[in-house]
């Protein structure tokens, strides 16, 4: 954390007099002796366990609601609060419980960074009517970019296959784009698809927007991609398990032992 961080939740604590507890990587932007430091998330849930008040209102600056935070067991964040969470990971609000207002962080400086290539081609970005009112309630500037309303999957599909590069944080996305031959541009720290990265058109950037803008431009200048040659991925799925399905069932060369009691092996009394 630095030091503008500790500044403005300085500024936050006093505006707001809310209390402030800090997972580890965080301790110290507040003084230890501040009337508002709580301490370590736990001690919240130990106040709660003697009986305190549980606080109706949670807001969640930049963490994850995982293990240290209580996760979904409620004992840190209770589940009757409301819940504010602020993530320059988008994919991370929201993923282990709803949350009543959702904030990722970073969204001018990416709406700034995509306008930048307006210039080389049109941005057409299909906008979820709960990121289109935040634009528009924090007066963000889209330059550059054409904001159009939420698409079918066929259409979606079909603007992916005529685009010249996509930029993205879904991960159905980066295979898409893989199948159909479309440079894409991944804007996550991790991917569960790597194929797409090491065999397909898909490139990780993190979220690093000067990564991101030369990935872009880098795409641009290669032109079209071709579709990716994926091991299994030729359409014929159903056809390899039809076949698997059609062949006759193999020979176990193991058989259970006899469970006390019975006359038969586990087998026979799991399907008697």
């Amino acid at each position: 954390a630095n030091v503008a961080t500790a500044e403005a939740l300085r500024r936050f604590a006093a505006a707001t007099g809310i209390p402030c507890f800090f997972k580890s990587q965080a301790m110290g932007l507040l003084p230890h002796d501040h009337a508002q430091n709580g301490g370590s998330p736990g001690n919240l849930a130990g106040l709660m366990l003697m009986g305190g008040n549980r606080p109706d209102l949670v807001i969640l600056l930049g963490g994850k609601l995982g293990l240290l935070l209580g996760g979904r067991s409620g004992a840190i964040v209770p589940d009757a609060a409301k819940l504010v969470q602020v993530h320059s990971d988008a994919t991370e609000i929201g993923r282990l419980r709803s949350v009543d207002l959702a904030i990722a962080a970073g969204t001018a400086e990416m709406l700034d960074a995509l306008g930048g290539f307006a210039d080389r081609l049109p941005f057409v970005f299909p906008v979820h009517p709960r990121t289109r009112a935040n634009i528009e309630r924090n007066g963000l500037h889209v330059n550059g970019l054409h904001l159009v309303e939420p698409l079918d999957y066929l259409d979606f599909l079909a603007m992916q296959e005529h685009a010249a590069v996509v930029v993205t944080d879904s991960g159905g996305v980066q295979e898409e784009t893989s199948l159909l031959g479309t440079w894409c541009v991944t804007v996550r720290e991790n991917t569960e698809r790597p194929v797409t990265v090491t065999r397909g058109t898909n490139t990780l950037v993190g979220f690093d927007l000067g990564r991101m803008s030369a990935a872009i431009a880098d795409a641009l200048d290669r032109g079209e991609a071709a579709p990716a040659d994926i091991p299994f991925w030729d359409g014929k799925a159903a056809e390899r398990i039809v076949a698997l399905l059609r062949q006759p069932p193999p020979n176990p060369t193991w058989i259970p032992p006899s469970l006390p009691g019975t006359d038969g092996n586990a087998t026979d009394v799991m399907f008697a």
